[in-house]
């Protein structure tokens, strides 16, 4: 089955059901915009799309650079509708980046909204402005027998997403149906996703979590998703309280806004208003971290302000992306949880051979969920994925006795220091613990003795103090010495990442 037979068979199951709503946009009936679209509605514009896209390009990849709104799933499945494969684009990067993009991929079309057209309008593009084809999307809304409709035949890659490219140019991966469609089943049965649940989208959905989690699973299920086009706590805490939200996926940070005032800055009002909000009655049964490592203060902290479990999962793109999460069921805090059911994971060590548990290495991941490759660079898909199928993740990790993964560094990021590998999440972990301490990256940095050397960059909490001094005794106190930072620098921000993943590159 491809995505778009999955979707199509949903629509015809439940036509008249709420499918998708704009979360922070009112709908303008006198304008014929109206805030949801019902699954019959969503499919009847996904098959518009795809005759519309039809008619425009005859490349295989079209690209997609939308805001979370009601008309990014309309689009992605009127793409899969058309035989073409959808290719979201990270609406932050630089004009630059973005034309590597559209090189690397061969795309020459791109649907987007007018906000976006003055940063595309310098590329060599043809666009399709949301804005300009809303009277023909409309039109296509009130004709229901149009949804299901496909106007070409699925190729085997269902999307190609391009990951963060903080180490380099991005890298085209391409997932495909059996890629998706299986990290949605597992999903739904492992962590008790259903079609009656109304899941809130909060990250941008040219990310592989947000994708999957917040669009595929709920659609693809029946149920029901509010997409928001930016992340206001404020707002954010209304849409749970007022609009019956049920599954709330997000990255630490997001989690920390909604339970305690921001540090670094003036207090946060918003974030405020969200901790009174989550002390009040509501509907949240489901709350999952992923993307970065969630901090045992923020995990305290949420679960305190909103009184529902807040569980970290594990994933990347080239797992379409979830190879692991704690449920209600099975919960190990510190952990990111029991691989799904499908998916297996395994330890090794630099010969790769599979350690014991509680011992570290590389985290190796098999299972349906695992990528087809790296577009144009077959050198890279061989490294990353060798000839049994495991993906190398690059991230360090152990697997305990009762099978939950620790992640516990990134194999990039490994500092050799006289010999010695040093894991800066460890570091980091250890700094985080201090009092004062709000937020904090390790790099290493050369070091004429050692070759290479930690050094510790730190946000300190509203109205706190310390010293570097202070911090590096913290650190001898409670991890080996040659693991103390060599030096810390104390800054007002750290430069993030669109999912919030702090740019370690930018500090080196």
């Amino acid at each position: 089955m491809t995505i778009s037979e999955a979707f199509s068979e949903v629509c015809r199951r439940v036509p008249e059901k709420v499918a998708v709503t704009d979360g922070d946009v009112e709908g303008d009936p006198a304008k014929g915009r109206p805030r949801s679209f019902s699954y019959a509605a969503l499919g009847a514009v996904a098959a518009g799309i795809a005759r519309l896209v039809a008619s425009t390009t005859d490349r295989q990849h079209v690209g997609m650079m939308l805001p979370g709104c009601k008309e990014f799933p309309a689009v992605f499945f009127g793409l899969g509708l058309a035989g073409r494969i959808p290719t979201p684009l990270n609406f932050l990067l630089h004009k630059d980046e973005l034309g590597y993009i559209v090189k690397d991929s061969g795309l020459d079309t791109i649907i987007t909204s007018e906000y976006f057209r003055p940063i595309l309008a310098q590329l060599p593009l043809k666009l399709i402005v949301l804005e300009e084809v809303a009277p023909k999307l409309a039109a296509a809304s009130a004709r229901p027998a149009a949804a299901g409709t496909s106007t070409g035949p699925a190729p085997e890659v269902a999307a190609l997403l391009y990951t963060s490219g903080t180490t380099g140019y991005p890298k085209g991966v391409m997932l495909t149906h059996e890629n998706l469609l299986s990290n949605v089943k597992d999903c739904k049965e492992y962590v008790g996703f259903h079609e009656g649940q109304v899941f809130l989208g909060i990250l941008p959905l040219f990310h592989s979590f947000a994708l999957t989690c917040s669009m595929l699973v709920p659609l693809l299920s029946g149920g029901s998703v509010v997409l928001m086009k930016k992340f206001h706590p404020a707002r954010v805490a209304e849409a749970i309280s007022d609009m019956g939200i049920n599954v709330l996926l997000g990255i630490a940070s997001q989690f920390r806004a909604l339970a305690t005032p921001r540090h670094g800055a003036a207090p946060d009002r918003a974030a405020k208003t969200c901790t009174a909000v989550g002390k009040r009655p509501h509907s949240l049964e489901i709350c999952v971290a992923g993307g970065e490592a969630l901090p045992e203060d923020v995990r305290v902290s949420f679960e305190r302000a909103f009184e529902v479990p807040l569980h970290e999962g594990y994933g990347m793109t080239e797992s379409a992306p979830v190879v692991s999460v704690n449920t209600r069921a099975a919960s190990k805090p510190g952990t990111v949880g029991r691989p799904l059911p499908s998916v297996s994971v395994k330890i090794v060590d630099d010969a790769g051979r599979e350690v014991a548990p509680d011992l570290d290495g590389e985290i190796l991941v098999r299972g349906p969920n695992v990528m087809k490759g790296y577009l144009n660079q077959p050198e890279a898909t061989r490294t990353a994925v060798c000839a049994e199928g495991w993906l190398r993740t690059g991230d360090i990790g152990r697997l305990d006795a009762d099978g939950f993964l620790r992640i516990t560094g990134r194999k990039k990021e490994m500092i050799l220091s006289s010999g010695e590998n040093i894991f800066p999440s460890e570091i980091e972990r250890c700094l985080l613990e201090h009092p004062a301490v709000a937020e904090c990256a390790v790099v290493g940095v050369i070091d004429t003795v050692r070759g290479e050397a930690p050094k510790a960059f730190v946000v300190l909490r509203e109205g706190q103090k310390s010293t570097e001094s202070e911090l590096r005794d913290y650190a001898r106190g409670r991890i080996a010495a040659y693991k103390v930072p060599k030096c810390v620098e104390f800054r007002t921000e750290l430069p993030h990442g669109p999912t919030g993943k702090v740019l370690k590159k930018n500090l080196k």
